[in-house]
């Protein structure tokens, strides 16, 4: 049951961003293929065992959207938008396994040329990894509960088109496994890595580039409430399913074509403290007082349309202990259903520790 729920929600990310190619159904799409070798790099010393040399193969299908009629991106020069394939050895087959994972990403050109580009890619999905923690099996792996995770990726490339069709890229960065503290442990897979890749492009980069056509409303200021839920887990022997949800407000003064700066607050009710240490023995009843988060948060929506990419950092000014620090962060995605409605997916986490993955509605007020 809890795999079938864990992959539903990770896949609402991964379908927010297929959103994109329906755009590019009219266009053919260019082709690569990229061979990768790195670290598992152990963040945390408990993963010391895990950590070791990786290597894998990506296959990308990406488009250029210069050769859509989506009308966003010209306000960012121009990105690749596609999907990648990816098989990756994490070096240890009895401990961590294998990876096979799907990431829809954007990739947005920092230089370009008519034969050069440097670019910066982002993009977020599914993976399957073939070994997790288990009790009997394989207590080394202290960093992953379960085999379906979120799969996140931030990568530089340079793309030399070296003939008419055929593109010699080079790429390095980290990517990142995780469930969201839907299953424990959940410290999370990360591998750093660097490829080499070859492209086939058979509509060539596209020449003739449509003009930007602002939005009239895009300015004006807003007022934003978003209602999400989440579940997490309390601990890897005593464990415990908790339902967190979460209420926000958000006022956005400075808006641009691309992006929106504001901040707000942010209300949770997490009974998980309830149950840190035994969920067998607990005092209290769930309360206000023992169940309440309440923080200020700052934050930016980048805007891609209707979907936004969403960075917001928070202090808690109520916490039942403070055992989580005083800071928190979330990152996720918002898809503008209309004018006033959205969907969101997020991430809640405290630096590199996540706290839930949450999905949620909102409602936009226009000043």
């Amino acid at each position: 049951m809890n795999k079938r729920l864990s992959g539903k929600r990770l896949a609402f990310c991964f379908l927010c961003l297929l959103g994109f190619f329906p755009a590019f159904a009219g266009n053919l799409p260019g082709f690569a293929l990229y061979r990768t070798h790195g670290v598992m790099w152990a963040h945390r010393k408990t993963m010391l065992p895990m950590e070791a040399p990786t290597k894998g193969w990506e296959l990308n299908l990406s488009f250029f959207t210069g050769q859509g009629k989506l009308n966003w991106p010209a306000a960012w020069n121009y990105p690749r938008i596609g999907t990648c394939l990816t098989y990756l050895d994490l070096g240890k087959p009895d401990i961590s396994g294998k990876v096979y994972a799907i990431l829809p990403y954007v990739e947005f050109r920092l230089l370009k040329n008519p034969k050069h580009e440097l670019n910066f890619r982002m993009g977020t999905g599914i993976g399957y990894l073939t070994k997790k923690w288990d009790l009997q099996n394989n207590l080394l792996n202290k960093a992953i509960g379960s085999h379906i995770n979120g799969n996140m990726r931030i990568h530089f490339l340079y793309h030399l088109l070296w003939a008419e069709k055929y593109e010699l890229s080079f790429s390095g960065g980290i990517t990142h496994f995780s469930n969201g503290n839907f299953k424990m442990p959940n410290l999370g897979v990360n591998s750093v890595e660097f490829g080499v890749g070859l492209g086939f492009i058979p509509n060539k980069r596209p020449i003739s580039e449509q003009v930007f056509r602002p939005d009239s409303l895009a300015k004006k200021e807003r007022i934003d409430v978003r209602i999400a839920s989440g579940t997490k887990v309390t601990g890897l022997v005593y464990s415990k399913r908790i339902f967190v949800v979460s209420l926000a407000g958000r006022y956005y003064p400075y808006s641009r074509d691309k992006y929106r700066l504001g901040g707000g607050l942010d209300l949770f009710y997490d009974p998980g403290y309830l149950y840190r240490d035994n969920p067998a023995n607990v005092t209290e009843k769930q309360s206000l007082s023992n169940s309440f988060e309440g923080g200020g948060v700052l934050g930016a929506e980048i805007l891609m349309g209707d979907l936004h990419f969403l960075i917001e950092g928070g202090m808690y000014f109520y916490s039942p202990a403070f055992n989580k620090g005083i800071l928190f962060q979330r990152v996720g995605f918002k898809y503008q259903l209309n004018r006033k409605l959205s969907a969101t997916a997020c991430i809640k986490a405290h630096f590199t520790r996540a706290d839930f993955f949450e999905w949620g509605i909102g409602y936009t007020f226009l000043r």
